[in-house]
This record gives structure tokens, C-alpha cells and sequence, in this order.
């Protein structure tokens, strides 16, 4: 009979820990809505539908609406990260996104000339 594998047992992320990466999410989100906004005025379009939808109501509006979901997102995260095994690695999988994410705004913004028609003299 084969032995079943072991499992190491789940030793929970400390809570300061949780805190941490929240906090750092919800600065990259901001960060993401506010870049998103700036590329966007230079000619870019938004991929995602949903977002497209919210930044056609308004600006403030999609800064809110992204918000809300990194907020809500987050939080249910973090309130499971501490008992399951799957939360802790969604919400580090989610903040390494958000990671390569501000990475590319960072690349859109600075690396990518803009239009010669928005220059204004």
C-alpha cells in the first residue's frame, strides 16, 4: 500500500503581516486607477468592460467603483488568509499582480512617448 503524502501543517500569517500587504494594495490600486486615468487622457483605452463602463459615468466614479472592489476584495482575503491555506496565497498572488501591474503603468507613463498632438503651447 502506498503511504499518502504529508502535509505540513498551515502556520497562519501573522495579522501585522495582513495589515501590511492591505495597505499596500489598496496604495497600488489607487495608484492603478490614477495611472489608468492619465494613460487613458493620452489616447489609451480601458480593456477592462466593466471599468470602461464606470469611467464612462466619470472619473470619480471609476476611482470608486476600482476602490471598492480592491477594498472589498481585500478584505475578504485577509479575514480567511488567517484560517485558509487558499486566501493566503490568493492574497499574495493578488499583490504580486498588482505588483507587475504598477510596473507597467510606471512603463506606459514614462517610457512611452506622448502624442505630439496633446502638447499645448
Amino acid at each position: 500500500m502506498r503511504n499518502a503524502p504529508v502535509r505540513t501543517p498551515w502556520t497562519p500569517p501573522r495579522p501585522r503581516i495582513i495589515v501590511i500587504i492591505i495597505l499596500l494594495l489598496l496604495v497600488a490600486s489607487a495608484f492603478d486607477a490614477l495611472a489608468t486615468l492619465k494613460i487613458i487622457s493620452r489616447g489609451a483605452d480601458e480593456w477592462n468592460p466593466l471599468m470602461r463602463f464606470a469611467l464612462s459615468i466619470g472619473p470619480w466614479y471609476f476611482f470608486l467603483v476600482k476602490m471598492a472592489f480592491t477594498v472589498i476584495g481585500s478584505l475578504i482575503l485577509a479575514y480567511y488568509a488567517r484560517v485558509k491555506r487558499w486566501a493566503w496565497w490568493g492574497l499574495c498572488l493578488v499583490a504580486a499582480v498588482y505588483f507587475l501591474l504598477v510596473l507597467l503603468h510606471l512603463f506606459l507613463l514614462f517610457c512611452i512617448p506622448i502624442p505630439a498632438a496633446s502638447f499645448t503651447c
